[in-house]
């Protein structure tokens, strides 16, 4: 009667000295009545004097009373394990990791289980360690790594997060570590894929070339695992990739001189990089095909400014032509109509001294290409760009002999090293040519400096300066140059720069016929750079300008070829 009438106080009196087990149900429904009239606190109290410690436990979590909770879960003893497991799940919930990391251990269950959504499928639970997902919650990597090794299954769970972190930090190489460590190529595709697109809508074109770098050497990885169609087109893929990034760290210097009232570089810089822009735009056959943010406009327009300044004529009234056919921004019809008259009074002739040659051939080539792309007009043979001032290098590829592609015909494009071959390993090509100097020191003769010339008797001296002009002139087929043995063991290791590609990638040769003009290969991402332009670089930035790889000089004696080989 005195508890259905809300009499305690009466109730207790009655009870008196009585049984201990009516006391505690008198204080629960004391309790119960508090927690009616919202007196959580009181009503907390009374269910920890009553025994109630889940109850009292549920009330603290609700209102967040975390003093409360931790004082409570210390005092619980180790057998009370629901309670502390409980206890640790509301300061979980209320961000209080350190106290609720605290309670499971004092469980000592690190296996202890609960619900958890997929970062990435909201649509699955399943369920994990908690104790997991303090780690992750808390940014304790390495504690989070230390359960990963004891619990591999969890692994995915550590590092997914952990490579988000990373690339919401801005490091996204790392990034790309953790999301194949995590088992999750595509989730790092994805993420690189966004911060491309990201990076090309805000006009950041040098850090999308960035991003598609490592997308192609993301795929370089993949065709090493992959079965041998698809491995055909993850390497079609890291051609794609890699020549985008090319294309967008060039075009970052365009961008910023159209939209910017002052550049850097010097005249002849621009031109070098707006006319490399041209031939690779031009190869572009499909509209679509054309990275996105580039504009064919701000290319024929830096190209048409710098071509008229240099002396250039026949070329900026060719691309001023050209630039008739787009659709000129609102601010530079007046600037374009007005070049386009005046460049109707110049000669119609190009500068000689801007005019290209290629090394192979020893062509003189105009200043367009009308058969498309960086490469010679007579002979096909690809030029070799300085990837800072874009000037060409007096750098001729060559292949090994016997090359051949998956199903048997020879290769005849640029980008042969994609495929393995059946003939000179490169293993083998590399002894040979450094073998080369060590026979040629031997030699008690007089040793003649090494000086391409047209000549025969210097031709049968040089087996590679025969193999120059063994092309089908004015042919639509490239024929690359293709040495030997015997070739190869008369060049000088100080002569050939060798750019080592990754597994299945085979390495790419090329001969400096100019050994005085040092030339600098990064040998992280394989462009070539003259070296003064590569250290003044190395020194303003830090790094590779293109691939962003820490600074290391490299000696002057052309890049010595260390003993590193692709099995």
């Amino acid at each position: 009667m005195y508890t259905d009438l809300r009499m305690f106080d009466m109730a207790n009196e009655f009870l008196g000295s009585g049984d201990s087990a009516d006391r505690k149900n008198l204080i629960k429904k004391k309790a119960d009545w508090a927690a009616k009239i919202n007196e959580p606190r009181a009503a907390a109290e009374m269910y920890l004097s009553a025994g109630e410690t889940l109850k009292a436990i549920d009330i603290m979590g609700e209102h967040g009373w975390v003093d409360m909770l931790t004082e409570v879960g210390r005092k619980l003893d180790r057998a009370e394990s629901e309670g502390i497991s409980r206890v640790a799940d509301y300061l979980r919930q209320h961000g209080q990791l350190q106290y609720a990391r605290e309670m499971y251990k004092k469980v000592g269950d690190f296996k202890a289980v609960g619900k958890y959504f997929y970062p990435d499928k909201y649509h699955k639970c399943i369920s994990w360690p908690f104790s997991v997902t303090l780690y992750v919650e808390a940014k304790e990597w390495e504690e989070a790594f230390n359960l990963a090794e004891k619990y591999p299954e969890y692994r995915e769970h550590i590092y997914v997060p952990y490579a988000k972190w990373l690339a919401e930090s801005d490091k996204f190489v790392e990034a790309q570590k953790a999301f194949h460590k995590a088992g999750r190529p595509d989730e790092a595709f994805k993420v690189l894929n966004e911060l491309t697109l990201n990076a090309v809508n805000e006009s950041r074109f040098d850090d999308a070339s960035y991003y598609y770098w490592i997308l192609s050497n993301q795929y370089i990885d993949l065709a090493r695992e992959a079965i041998e169609e698809k491995e055909f087109e993850n390497l079609s893929k890291f051609h794609e990739f890699q020549t985008k990034a090319n294309m967008y760290y060039a075009y970052h210097t365009i961008q910023r001189y159209t939209d910017e009232p002052f550049t850097s570089y010097m005249p002849e810089a621009l031109f070098n990089i707006s006319r490399y822009l041209m031939h690779e735009l031009g190869q572009q056959e499909n509209p679509k095909g054309v990275p996105k943010g580039v504009s064919r406009f701000a290319v024929l327009y830096a190209l048409a400014k710098q071509s008229r300044n240099l002396g250039a004529y026949k070329l900026a009234r060719h691309v001023l032509e050209k630039i008739q056919g787009l659709v000129i921004p609102k601010k530079f019809r007046e600037n374009v109509d007005l070049a386009t008259l005046m460049i109707r009074a110049k000669p119609y002739y190009d500068n000689e001294e801007l005019l290209t040659m290629c090394y192979r051939c020893s062509t003189t080539n105009p200043l367009y290409n009308p058969r498309g792309g960086n490469r010679c007009n007579n002979c096909g043979q690809p030029f070799v760009h300085s990837f800072v001032s874009f000037e060409i290098l007096p750098l001729v590829e060559f292949q090994l002999v016997n090359i051949y592609t998956l199903d048997g015909s020879i290769i005849v494009s640029t980008w042969s090293f994609l495929f393995q071959d059946d003939g000179i390993s490169d293993k083998e090509a590399m002894m040979l040519i450094e073998s080369s100097a060590t026979s040629k020191k031997s030699n008690d003769q007089p040793v003649k400096e090494d000086i391409l010339s047209m000549d025969e008797e210097s031709s049968s001296s040089d087996p590679f300066g025969q193999k120059l002009f063994s092309f089908q002139q004015d042919g639509d087929i490239f024929e690359p140059v293709v040495v030997g043995r015997s070739a190869l063991a008369t060049m000088q290791p100080g002569e050939v720069i060798v750019a080592k590609w990754n597994k299945p990638l085979r390495y790419q040769y090329f001969r400096n016929l100019l050994p005085d003009m040092s030339v600098t290969k990064c040998e992280t991402c394989n462009k070539m750079f003259h070296t003064d332009d590569y250290e003044l670089q190395l020194l303003q930035k830090g790094h590779c300008p293109f691939c962003r790889a820490p600074a290391h000089f490299a000696n002057r004696e052309n890049n010595k070829i260390p003993l590193e080989f692709n099995d």
